[in-house]
């Protein structure tokens, strides 16, 4: 595939000066599972970096901007980042990244440390449970669901409550697991494994205490849950927290301008949306863009790899 090099070189000069573009995941799955369609397995994540460590410069998120401060930001630059801080980050990324001496920044919700699950964890475990070919959340205002494809009904209902008050988000992920009957599988960091993986080389930022969408908050709510986020974080690692991702991150739709202003007030040096692009010495720090791999194939990882730095 040496020729991929010669157009992905070719691709990243069109710009003016060298570009970066930041990967995002959540978690990496041993094999494939059904219920979690857009998470990449283990063997996906692998080929994955055995690429980027052969035709790109994988660099930490903290030498990245430095680099692009200085002007000294090389080809083909790649940051790698994981939202929300599931165990797996721990007992299968890990591994992986060490193999190649890779760094990631990890963004950690404070609240689900020591956790079994995300609100939207809760959901998709309880549907994959169920027994019966039919689920009625008509008392939860949520309507009856057939089962046939239980991971359509899972997105389905994820996203019926994904932008509910906070409160009322909780209850109902509570009664749909009180529903299901299940024993939920323990799907989140511990704080003495984030402590391990800072002490490996990973770099640790802040993405909320309880991962709300910070457009539907109050002023004094948004301040609470990124400052607090943070001193929860600093309280565990004994370092500072520099970077921030903000939850869901689109601008207008789960954040708003004037949210950013709480992030720079916050200490921290910048921030990441979920806005696709890449980043420049134009950047503004505090919205800078990312996107998630989908692909399935090799080809197709490195041509969007390619579209990335024209972005």
């Amino acid at each position: 595939m040496n020729f991929l090099l010669a157009i992905v070189s070719l691709l990243a000069g069109f710009s003016r000066g060298n570009k970066l573009i930041v990967l995002t995941y959540h978690r990496v799955l041993a094999g494939v599972d059904v219920m979690y369609p857009n998470e990449v397995t283990v063997d996906k994540f692998s080929w994955q970096m055995a690429l980027l460590d052969k035709y790109f410069n994988v660099l930490s998120l903290s030498d990245a901007l430095e680099h692009l401060k200085e002007g000294t930001l090389p080809p083909r630059a790649v940051c790698l980042s994981f939202d929300d801080g599931y165990a797996s980050c721990y007992t299968e990324v890990l591994p992986i990244l060490k193999l190649f001496n890779f760094s990631a920044c990890f963004f950690i919700v404070s609240s689900a440390l020591n956790q079994k699950g995300m609100w939207n964890d809760l959901i998709v475990e309880s549907v994959r449970s169920i027994p019966g070919d039919e689920l009625d959340l008509s008392p939860l205002g949520l309507g009856i669901y057939s089962l046939v494809n239980r991971a359509k009904v899972a997105q389905e209902i994820v996203e019926s409550v994904k932008y509910l008050p906070m409160a009322e988000r909780k209850i109902v992920c509570n009664q749909i697991v009180d529903l299901a009957g299940i024993n939920m599988p323990e799907l989140m960091l511990s704080s003495s494994q984030l402590c391990t993986m800072q002490s490996e080389g990973m770099e640790i930022g802040g993405h909320t205490v309880n991962h709300p969408i910070l457009k539907n908050l109050t002023f004094v709510e948004a301040e609470y849950e990124v400052s607090q986020n943070k001193h929860d974080l600093e309280k565990i690692l004994g370092k500072p927290i520099r970077f921030f991702a903000y939850p869901n991150g689109r601008l207008n739709v789960d954040y708003v301008s004037e949210q950013v202003d709480i992030v720079r007030a916050c200490g921290y040096e910048a921030a990441l949306t979920t806005d696709w692009g890449s980043i420049d010495n134009q950047s503004g720090l505090w919205q800078l863009p990312r996107y998630t791999p989908w692909d399935n194939l090799p080809l197709r990882f490195m041509f969007r790899m390619m579209w990335g730095y024209l972005r």
